[in-house]
């Protein structure tokens, strides 16, 4: 059902003159990387030390979907 929702947002996205999607994912989430990265999303790069959290600092990892 997500992968319908993001395909649908690309086409909206597209015709209303975007060129690219973005997404700030936690680096803990692996669930999460993996449905963008399987919807056409690519890491671009990360915010280190980011998100605090009551065990410490997490990444946000920044991904990209070209349109």
């Amino acid at each position: 059902m997500g992968g319908a929702l993001i395909s649908a947002m690309a086409v909206a996205a597209k015709a209303a003159g975007y060129h690219k999607l973005t997404a700030r994912i936690r680096a803990d989430n692996a669930h999460g990387l993996g449905y963008y990265a399987k919807n056409g999303f690519q890491e671009v790069g990360a915010l280190r030390e980011h998100i605090r959290t009551p065990s410490g600092f997490v990444a946000q990892v920044l991904m990209e979907r070209m349109l």
